[in-house]
């Protein structure tokens, strides 16, 4: 969770179960990467949506930036 929190433009870690929030991903430069819509599950697990097109490239950017 503070990983994503720590890229995205949003407040990850304030998402309630059943709640969501739009949310911008940026390069370190802070530039736009891809926009998003993250859920917090009834299970604590996030969900990412993406207009169609981008979920590959969402998940290149994140697997990119993890350590």
């Amino acid at each position: 969770m503070k990983f994503l929190h720590a890229l995205v433009s949003s407040d990850v870690e304030a998402l309630a179960p059943g709640d969501g929030q739009a949310s911008l991903l940026l390069q370190p430069q802070g530039k736009l990467q891809v926009v998003l819509r993250l859920l917090r599950r009834d299970d604590g697990a996030l969900l990412a949506i993406t207009e169609p097109g981008f979920a590959e490239q969402l998940v290149t950017a994140l697997n990119r930036l993890r350590i």
